[in-house]
This record gives C-alpha cells, structure tokens and sequence, in this order.
C-alpha cells in the first residue's frame, strides 16, 4: 500500500509541475475593450494602446464591453485587465499591478463653461456603461445617464439631452477627432479624476512572474523614450 501511495503522490507532483510549466508558457488572457482610435479592435487601425500592447510577447487580447470585460475578469476567464487600476477595484489586495504606462485623467465636458464640477450637483450627466472612473456614480451625486460608446456620449451632449459627459480626456479627444468635432469646453484645472493606466492582474504564482516580465518592459519602454513616442498622440 505504500508503495501505491507514493506513486500516487508523485503522478500528483509531476502533474502539477507539468501543468505549472505549460501554464507558464501560455499567454496572459488580457480583457480589453474598445476606446475609440486609442485602444481597437484588429479590424480597425490600431490605435496608441494596440502600438504598446504590440511591444509585449505573449498577449491574447479579449475585446468584450466594460461591463463583459469585468464579468470576465471576475469569472477568471481572462487573468489581467487593461488600461486598469487597483485603485476602483474592490479588495485591492487580490490583484497585482503593474507600472503604470500612462496617466489620464477625466473631466466633465460642456456646451457652456464652468469654473467648479460641483455646478453639477444633482444635473444630467452621461458616461460610457460599464466604465467606473473611479466608482464616479457612487462618489459625486448626478443623474446619471449610460451610454454605449464615446462617440455616442458626444452626440447625445450635443443634441442637449445631458447637462455635460464625463470620459477619460484620451478617450473622448479620439471620438471628437472620429466625429471631425472640435472638443467641447472641459475644465482643464479640475478634472474629475486621474487614473493609472495599467495591468491588473489575479494574484498568482505564474500571474506574477509574467507581471515582473511586464513590468522589466515597461522600464525599457519607458528608459528608451520609446514608451513616450508610443503614446505622444495621448493627451
């Protein structure tokens, strides 16, 4: 009997470090979705995201909404999202991070000016679905209106059926370029708020070794001026 045991014992070990090593060898499952002409889908031109993505090996990237994408990340049928922050995500601690690549920040964009977000207080305000920016419906108090894209966010502000849209700056300036539209007024001192963009990952064994060669590329990225070039469409 033992002898049955210790076999069974090793045919476990073996599997697992088997297993262990093919996992390794797979590429991340990243959940992605579509930002207008920063972040596109294989059929459409790549955007500033698609030429960073582009510099990292081994990537499967899987396009779905904001809010699929996050279904999916919670299922663990991808194993790291992107753009991403720790920061709006709950429990923080079950995940890694990365370096960030990119800083964006958001704001309230207008047909008329203002000097202070709080002048919205309680007024219309549209934002892509599923996207978070910064748990922004649970922290500043609007009627909140969800719209499916960012060129849509657009023309629903310019047909007046919003006081104002909320949409990362990088985001929104590539649908206004889309639309052939100049941006609208945004407060440039008071965004709404900044985020990291960056990978966020399940806290795994294999997740952070790859999330330590990710992090090596960024710094090579970043030291070369390459990452910089990369992104000098962004604002």
């Amino acid at each position: 009997m033992k002898w049955i045991k210790y076999l069974a014992l090793t045919a476990i070990v073996f599997c697992s470090e088997t297993l262990f090593a093919y996992s390794k060898s797979e590429p991340l499952r990243i959940g992605v979705s579509e930002i207008t002409a920063l972040l596109t889908t294989p059929d459409k031109p790549p955007g500033a995201y698609n030429k960073v993505l582009k510099e990292f090996s081994d990537l499967d990237l899987y396009f779905a909404s904001p809010a699929r994408v996050d279904l999916l990340f919670e299922k663990q049928d991808v194993d790291c999202l992107f753009p991403a922050s720790t920061a709006t995500i709950p429990n923080p601690d079950s995940f890694i991070s990365s370096k960030p690549i990119n800083i964006t920040k958001a704001y309230i964009f207008s047909l008329t000016t203002y000097q202070s977000i709080q002048e919205f207080e309680g007024k219309r305000l549209a934002i892509r679905r599923g996207l978070s920016i910064g748990n922004i419906r649970k922290k500043f108090n609007a009627q909140y209106i969800n719209i499916d894209s960012d060129t849509a966010l657009i023309k629903f502000l310019h047909k007046n059926r919003t006081d104002g849209i909320i949409a990362y700056i990088a985001d929104i300036n590539s649908a206004y370029k889309a639309l052939e539209l100049p941006l609208d007024y945004y407060n440039q001192e008071n965004p709404i708020h900044a985020s990291l963009d960056a990978f966020v990952c399940h806290k795994t064994e294999i997740n952070d070794e790859k999330m330590k060669e990710i992090n090596k590329k960024i710094k090579e990225l970043s030291s070369s001026g390459k990452l910089s070039s990369l992104l000098k469409s962004v604002k």
